[in-house]
């Protein structure tokens, strides 16, 4: 018998902290690619072979996307591993890091391609 009682494994707190921490990071790589494209302008979000923008979101809705999937995706996996027994529970916290970490790494990787982008388009003139 655990002598504090019925609790929280303590390594789910791990998994846990590791999405709110990428999330925290993915809100601040999204501030700081707010302030370098402009309000009237659309983020691409997916880009074809060539490198051109297959489509695109509105800035507020393209710098929000891959963190509100993040979120779903995290509530999902903290869920799971919440549900799961004592042991189990405890194989979950790597593939979670790896998977918060990975997120971010996207998120910033994206966010460069598309903001290189876009400052294309601006000296270019165009907004294809």
């Amino acid at each position: 018998m655990d002598p504090q009682g019925p609790g929280i494994d303590p390594s789910l707190l791990i998994g846990d902290a590791a999405f709110v921490c990428s999330l925290a990071v993915m809100a601040w790589i999204s501030a700081q690619a707010a302030r370098r494209i402009r309000p009237d302008e659309r983020v691409p979000m997916q880009f074809d072979l060539a490198g051109k923008p297959t489509w695109r979101l509105s800035r507020q809705l393209g710098l929000m996307f891959a963190p509100v999937i993040a979120a779903l995706f995290g509530l999902l996996w903290t869920a799971l591993a919440h549900w799961l027994p004592a042991g189990a529970a405890g194989a979950t916290v790597a593939p979670r890091v790896m998977i918060a970490l990975a997120f971010v790494v996207a998120h910033g990787a994206h966010l460069h391609f598309a903001i290189r982008r876009i400052e294309q388009e601006r000296g270019r003139g165009n907004d294809s």
